[in-house]
């Protein structure tokens, strides 16, 4: 027997085209099993990747804000880039959270070396 779908020749007994998926004739249309799609991203991959950088930038702001910066601003320009905006969002929290802590670092240390450098001198 032949596909009506491609014209490939199949199986006599085949319920569905090996080729293309089409079911053969006399096979009810309520019992066609088919994949569901997968959302697909702006550059082709598929929405459900999350963004490993914004995700990892986001956590280090806290403990290690030179890096959390670091990686929260590569993670925005790949959220713009390869996944269609996700973590954009986490990528900015990044951003800004390590910005304040590094500045709180700033001061606190900029106010030790003035204690030290006041009872040293």
């Amino acid at each position: 027997m032949y596909c009506s779908k491609c014209g490939a020749q199949i199986d006599d007994s085949a319920t569905f085209c090996q080729y293309c998926g089409t079911p053969t004739t006399g096979t009810p249309v309520n019992q066609q099993y088919y994949a569901p799609p997968v959302q697909q991203g702006t550059n082709g991959t598929s929405s459900n990747q999350t963004n490993g950088f914004a995700i990892a930038g986001f956590v280090l702001a806290f403990f290690m804000p030179l890096i959390g910066l670091v990686l929260s601003i590569v993670g925005l320009v790949k959220s713009k880039k390869d996944f269609g905006g996700s973590g954009k969002g986490l990528a900015i929290a990044g951003i800004v959270i390590s910005g304040v802590a590094i500045l709180i670092y700033i001061i606190v240390f900029a106010s030790f070396a003035s204690v030290l450098g006041a009872v040293a001198g």
